[in-house]
């Protein structure tokens, strides 16, 4: 498994955010950013990271009324009738409303943030065609991949990939280049 770059610095806390910090015995002390309106109900609990693909999830144990035990995720407490959660920033530890949305399964896999862990180009979508001596660009929907075409620059199969990725995935399409929103402020 690759190692995650993990920052244990305390993050500036956006305007109108609060931070709950999370020892964490693997990982030192980490911080989950929450909306000041709901401080107060999560920073009763003990919290624990888990890590999940390129990021880290705020979660908790949980009892069951027949005492058996389960886990509770901090997304999913503040939005618990969504089929699926979505973190906009691509960030689990931020849990502010505004970086959640609803989603289908479908929608939040089309978000995940990253290549690969065998991916050579550094991008998403890009890897290297051996036989052409190029790299070839593609996106995966609904489980179909898409051809994108073949370049002589990652960088340019790149952008490529991420016009094609935009087109099936719409506003949850993970981009190598994502626009400049001002939302960038986790």
């Amino acid at each position: 498994m690759t190692a995650l770059a993990i920052d244990t610095a305390t993050p500036e806390c956006p305007p109108g955010a609060r931070l709950i910090p999370i020892d964490s015995p693997t990982y030192g002390r980490l911080y989950a950013v929450v909306d000041e309106a709901d401080y107060e109900e999560l920073s009763q609990f003990r919290w624990f990271v888990a890590r999940g693909g390129n990021t880290f999830y705020v979660q908790r144990d949980v009892r069951r009324a027949d005492g058996t035990w389960t886990t509770e995720k901090m997304h999913r407490r503040l939005m618990p009738d969504a089929q699926s959660v979505d973190h906009v920033n691509g960030n689990g530890l931020d849990n502010r409303r505004v970086n959640l949305r609803a989603a289908t399964n479908s929608q939040n896999m089309a978000n995940r943030r990253g290549p690969q862990r065998n991916n050579t180009s550094g991008y998403l979508g890009v890897t290297w065609h051996k036989r052409a001596g190029k790299w070839r660009a593609q996106v995966q929907h609904k489980g179909r991949y898409y051809y994108v075409g073949l370049f002589n620059c990652p960088t340019v199969a790149a952008l490529h990939r991420d016009k094609l990725a935009r087109e099936l995935h719409g506003e949850f399409a993970a981009l190598n280049f994502p626009p400049r929103t001002g939302r960038e402020d986790s």
